[in-house]
């Protein structure tokens, strides 16, 4: 697994594959690390993943030391997603670049760390 290479049942069926247009993303996990791939898409395109570890009800309740509903400084892309959940990590990547941010217990995110 997270080889670069998604194989026939790597990551499984059902829950674990959302398909749109001609686009899938495929999740899977272990007890250390979520995976994520796409295939599909074209690779000078990004993906944005939001997670929440530790979701409340409502997805966006609670206060802001439960993570972030903003979205950070710039637009994506020219992208701006309104999304419905309190995240604590929000990850982008492209071919050519990669940056993550964490939710600063303020309401709103920490500095970019680029990959």
């Amino acid at each position: 697994m997270a080889d670069g290479v998604i194989n026939t049942n790597e990551y499984g069926t059902g829950l674990t594959q959302e398909t749109s247009a001609a686009i899938t993303w495929y999740c899977n996990w272990d007890n250390d690390r979520i995976y994520f791939a796409i295939s599909g898409a074209n690779v000078f395109e990004g993906a944005i993943i939001y997670m929440d570890v530790n979701p409340v009800i409502p997805v966006n309740g609670g206060g802001n030391g439960l993570g972030s509903v903003t979205w950070p400084t710039s637009d994506y892309d020219g992208t701006r997603f309104h999304y419905p959940i309190r995240s604590d990590i929000v990850i982008y990547v492209r071919s050519d670049y990669n940056e993550y941010r964490y939710a600063d217990g303020n309401g709103s995110w920490g500095a970019l760390r680029e990959t």
